[in-house]
């Protein structure tokens, strides 16, 4: 199975579609992550924060990405 043929697959069996605003948290770092997702729209950006506050960039995930535990 291909990468699409994949994310086909997650699509076709969501349980549950959900839509953020643009600058919505979705998760903060050490909450538990038991979902996995997928970007059909837009981007997700993982950061994090320095300790004096700059915001360091890990991701940016595009459509069609995949997220999950990864994430945290």
């Amino acid at each position: 199975m291909n990468k699409e043929e994949f994310i086909k697959l997650l699509k076709d069996n969501i349980e549950e579609k959900k839509e953020y605003k643009k600058d919505e948290i979705i998760f903060h770092e050490q909450e538990c992550c038991n979902k996995i997702g997928i970007v059909i729209k837009g981007n997700i950006i993982i950061a994090s924060y320095s300790y004096k506050g700059n915001e360091i960039l890990f991701n940016n995930l595009k459509k069609n990405s995949i997220f999950g535990n990864s994430l945290i």
